[in-house]
């Protein structure tokens, strides 16, 4: 049984967990801790190691083994989980060196079952595990609604739940989440040696981290969904003592959070009253939520049906006019005809020059053919997701000598930045052509090409001024009444967070969050739930088709460089998404159409 500790955020879950770590430590100071690496833990550590400096741990009888390692990877890289250990725990804090146990990188291939073993066993010559730590990975839900996902150190989908340490293969989709960690895609290991999922089992305690929205699916399927290897977190269910402590945004998906009246008393009464006065409530989710789970209309909903999901309670109240106020409140969300905006200047912010196209398309197609004036502008570059062979392919239209062109990139003639600007120019005029699909000239295009994302490496550089007064100037430009912006942070390299960041700067810097009427939409990655987005774009198989011509003009992306865990292109996970939008909401009684975007309005100026 998996107990969940849901915490306000980032900082409290790293000091939930610190304190779980200090706990064992202070009970028996010979702890055997193990250990995780990535951006998740980094607050933990921070934590411990403030707790040593104030002279409250003492870490000198302590062993630690951690999860994984790649391979080959010397200890020196700075890529390295030995390079890691050090820079973020070890060299802060007085554990002996003799004490400290990391899978070695650097072991021969002929050696490296002989050196599992060798791993297993230190393991059980310390007692075994008192705590272990870990992580999880993201997933996706594939076209038959099957999820793949939630590893645990390397173990990925598909990984024995009998296995043991031992050298893995990392599937692309692991080497390309991973790759915001070094310079270049090339650069990331093709293997790794990892704790098997029995060796993580045996420890006497785990604690699981997760934050953010990006976490939140494989969250819920390694809490409550089925028993599978193709979600090895899911094994934890059952361990005897396993805790998981995740902020709100890695809860949005528990059913705690989407149904808190099956874990707790709810006001029905309060909830009632807010529906009949328009504010955001529960009566909206629950209804819908029986809809889609009895798959029935809103309106021929029964008390039979409400008691499948525990709302019996809702007998007490009119259910007709509770069914036909949560109906209009449904459509009144549907963007048709009559509530499509017109005449409106309107700025959408892509982060990508493709996240347009693969999550507001068809939005963009009919906000432009209604009369509104839709400017884009592309945040960054995207050049790093570029390889040689796409500029090869233009050389003609960027007038350069095809052959030439082959020669000087074989032979790496091509400085660095003029390379990085060809691959710019890939991208922009993928753009263009993309637009123009929708109808959008190129004259109503901006490419911004942020400095913060111009390294030429995945790693970026710190957001500063340059940045933010880029952003500033297209705003001031085009003077928008709507801004459609992203939603959803979770991209490989976090460049969506980043541009983010920068876009809500920009607002704050010119005072204009009351200003404009700011839609934020989701798609690429993750996706809103129905009762979550408040702008519902309803579309046929036309549109459906014109869309994905759009994202096909993106020829360097059809088969992209980083494409996250999901192997799935980005057109056919725009038509999968669409679609499933579309049969929920026609089976709820709220539209006619195969297709539908969803979009969330943040602010609404009158």
């Amino acid at each position: 049984m998996i107990e969940v500790i849901v915490v306000e955020d980032y900082w409290e879950m790293s000091r939930k967990a610190a304190q779980i770590i200090a706990r064992h430590v202070w009970d028996n100071p010979e702890s055997v801790i193990g250990l995780a690496t990535g951006s998740t833990p980094i607050g933990m550590y921070d934590e411990l190691i403030k707790m040593f400096k104030h002279g409250l741990i003492d870490f000198s009888k302590t062993v630690t083994f951690n999860l994984d390692e790649y391979w080959p990877m010397k200890k020196s890289s700075p890529y390295s989980y030995h390079y890691y250990m050090r820079q973020y725990f070890f060299n802060h804090v007085n554990i002996k060196p003799e004490n400290i146990h990391i899978p070695d990188g650097e072991v021969k291939w002929e050696d490296i079952d002989e050196h599992c073993s060798w791993y297993e066993d230190e393991i059980k010559s310390h007692g075994g595990i008192d705590v272990q730590v870990l992580g999880i990975g993201g997933g996706y839900y594939d076209a038959d609604g099957r999820y793949i996902g939630g590893h645990i150190g390397f173990n990925e989908p598909g990984s024995p739940f009998n296995s043991r340490t031992r050298l893995v293969k990392l599937s692309e989709q692991t080497r390309s989440d991973n790759s915001r960690f070094f310079m270049r895609i090339e650069e990331v290991p093709y293997y790794a040696i990892t704790m098997g999922i029995a060796t993580i089992m045996e420890a006497r305690e785990i604690i699981l981290l997760a934050s953010g929205e990006h976490k939140a699916n494989s969250v819920r399927e390694a809490v409550e969904g089925p028993l599978t290897n193709m979600v090895p977190a899911s094994i934890l269910q059952k361990h005897r003592n396993v805790k998981f402590i995740i902020d709100r945004g890695a809860a949005s998906r528990l059913t705690q959070t989407i149904m808190p009246w099956l874990h707790g008393n709810v006001n029905w009464s309060l909830e009632v009253e807010k529906a009949y006065n328009g504010f955001e409530n529960l009566i909206t989710r629950a209804l819908t939520l029986t809809s889609i789970k009895m798959g029935k209309e809103i309106m021929k909903i029964d008390l039979n049906d409400l008691a499948t999901l525990k709302l019996e309670e809702l007998a007490k109240f009119d259910l007709n006019e509770l069914k036909r106020r949560v109906l209009e409140d449904l459509k009144s969300k549907v963007m048709d005809c009559d509530k499509t905006p017109r005449g409106r200047r309107i700025l959408i912010f892509s982060p990508h020059p493709d996240d347009d196209v693969i999550c507001v398309g068809v939005t963009m197609k009919i906000l432009n053919d209604t009369g509104n004036d839709v400017r884009i502008a592309y945040m960054v570059s995207g050049n790093i997701a570029v390889r040689d062979n796409d500029i090869i392919e233009i050389a003609n239209e960027i007038s350069y000598n095809k052959e030439d062109l082959i020669e000087n990139l074989k032979l790496g003639r091509i400085p660095i930045k003029t390379l990085m600007d060809l691959k710019a120019k890939v991208r922009m005029m993928e753009a263009i052509n993309a637009a123009k699909t929708l109808g959008i000239d190129e004259g109503k295009i901006y490419f911004l090409r942020l400095p913060f994302y111009e390294t030429g490496f995945i790693i970026k550089n710190p957001i500063t001024e340059m940045d933010v007064n880029a952003t500033i100037k297209v705003i001031e430009e085009v003077k928008p009444e709507i801004i459609i912006m992203p939603g959803e942070v979770d991209d490989p390299h976090g460049t969506h967070g980043k541009c983010i960041e920068i876009i809500n700067k920009s607002l704050d810097k010119l005072n204009l969050r009351n200003e404009v009427d700011i839609w934020l939409y989701k798609g690429g990655w993750e996706e809103y739930m129905i009762y979550e987005a408040n702008i519902i774009v309803p579309f046929n198989r036309e549109l459906m088709n014109l869309k994905i011509e759009a994202i096909k003009k993106h020829k360097s992306q059809l088969t992209p460089l980083f494409q996250g865990l999901d192997p799935r292109p980005f057109w056919k996970r725009a038509l999968d998404k669409n679609k499933f939008n579309g049969d929920i909401l026609r089976r709820i009684g709220l539209i006619d159409t195969e297709y539908a975007e969803l979009l969330k309005r943040q602010k609404t100026i009158m």
